[in-house]
């Protein structure tokens, strides 16, 4: 039988002549281009000191969503800098799961054997639970949809480098049972854990047993009852945290479960520099009274009242918290305040608030707002002292700010902003007068 013959065109191998021959040039072009590149000046920089250049750029632009790539875009520039990026684990160490799987598994080999510092997403849990990979993780942020057998896991692994640790949920708010974290946080084996950070997810005060701890965050969307723990846990926990320099407690402040007490506080921080708390007035008072803190800390309270329309506690009336504030900024060693912003009360008695924001330093530049050739440390993040007073249907906050104002130490204030919404309910009122008069010394 006769075999098959096959004819090779002409054509087609005139084609692979020409694409071999365009192959061969462009890795001419190549060469050259690399060639080049190695004569300009920036080549003659050290290998270290490329890396360290683009250490600082993962710092500025990093891997995320917003940036896309950030700073891995380095390495599309040339073949050398990407050679050397390749080559530098510490570049690769910050993993973004919001960037895609496939790209968190690839910075995962690329940062070798270094601790690792992990964001992920809910959808992305399975990826952290692994155990050895939680061991050599140092920051840990986590943004969960619910509580989760994969979050619940991860929060009871050991976690031995761990230092900070950030968890979040950003849909919805706090639901019973739904987001109550373990009682135990990382199997108790988080010896270097120093920062906590905590959104919408209420936290077992039992679980802090950390003697490194100098940061606990914890701010929800709902402060219901249901939700919060023991203020007795809670003041056994702080003790246990004797290292806390920012304490930050929003909306989760539980109600006093210990008979009020006129003696010493009970729990001594002497290293606080930051105390923020925010809730009904009983839960910041309660909680304020209990504590010893510097007199040099800041203080940012956010107090409320009583719902409108519900039966009126006198123990969510600003009369309870004031005294506590006084004593704060007139302690031993405390400077008088040299700027201060006032907000005074808008709309109807039970949507009015006040606020009060007060530095003990002077203004820097920036402070001040040519258009309206005032100084404005109402938004000032570095004040001393904040103070907001809001929802109160049953109790006349304007009569009693003058109280406020004479109680404070306000001699040496001499940059003073008003913002007075609504000024027919205190211009008439002698009292007020009374009140500013100290301040002698306002130049702005």
């Amino acid at each position: 039988m006769p075999t098959a013959s096959f004819r090779i065109d002409p054509l087609d191998t005139a084609r692979a002549a020409v694409a071999k021959d365009m192959d061969a040039i462009s890795e001419r072009i190549r060469s050259l281009k690399t060639r080049r590149n190695a004569l300009l000046p920036v080549s003659s920089l050290p290998t270290e000191i490329i890396s360290s250049i683009f250490f600082l750029l993962s710092v500025v632009d990093p891997v995320c969503v917003a940036s896309k790539l950030g700073w891995i875009k380095v390495t599309h520039v040339c073949q050398a800098w990407r050679n050397v990026a390749l080559d530098s684990p510490l570049l690769w160490r910050r993993i973004d799961g919001l960037i895609g799987r496939q790209w968190a598994y690839e910075m995962l080999g690329r940062a070798k054997d270094l601790p690792l510092a992990l964001t992920i997403p809910y959808d992305f849990m399975r990826f952290v639970a692994d155990p050895e990979l939680l061991a050599r993780t140092f920051e840990l942020t986590l943004d969960a949809f619910l509580f989760s057998f994969s979050l619940g896991e991860i929060l009871e692994s050991p976690a031995p480098i761990l230092e900070s640790f950030w968890l979040s949920q950003t849909e919805g708010r706090l639901h019973s049972g739904e987001l109550l974290l373990s009682t135990t946080l990382f199997d108790d084996n988080a010896p270097k854990l120093r920062e906590i950070h905590l959104s919408n997810f209420v936290l077992p005060w039992t679980c802090l047993k950390s003697n490194s701890l100098t940061v606990l965050d914890v701010d929800t969307t709902s402060g219901k009852e249901e939700h919060l723990f023991p203020l007795s846990d809670l003041l056994v926990a702080l003790k246990n945290c004797p290292q806390l320099e920012y304490l930050k407690l929003h909306n989760c402040l539980p109600y006093r479960d210990v008979p009020p007490r006129d003696g010493p506080a009970i729990v001594h921080l002497s290293r606080l520099q930051h105390l923020m708390l925010a809730g009904e007035t009983a839960c910041v008072a309660g909680l304020f009274q209990a504590l010893c803190i510097p007199h040099t800390s800041t203080l940012s309270l956010s107090c409320k009242g009583s719902e409108f329309g519900s039966e009126y506690d006198p123990g969510n009336d600003p009369d309870v918290i004031l005294p506590l504030v006084f004593k704060h900024v007139n302690g031993p060693g405390s400077a008088p305040f040299q700027s201060v912003s006032l907000e005074l009360p808008i709309g109807c008695e039970s949507e009015a608030y006040l606020e009060i924001v007060a530095r003990r330093s002077s203004l820097p530049e920036s402070g001040f707002d040519s258009a309206s050739k005032f100084y404005n440390v109402h938004h000032s993040s570095d004040a001393e002292l904040k103070l907001l007073f809001s929802r109160f249907p049953y109790y006349p906050l304007v009569p009693a700010f003058p109280k406020l104002m004479s109680n404070l130490p306000l001699a040496d204030v001499h940059c003073l902003h008003v913002d007075a919404h609504n000024p027919r309910d205190w211009s008439s009122d002698s009292s007020w007068a009374e009140a500013f008069r100290c301040m002698s010394k306002v130049i702005h």
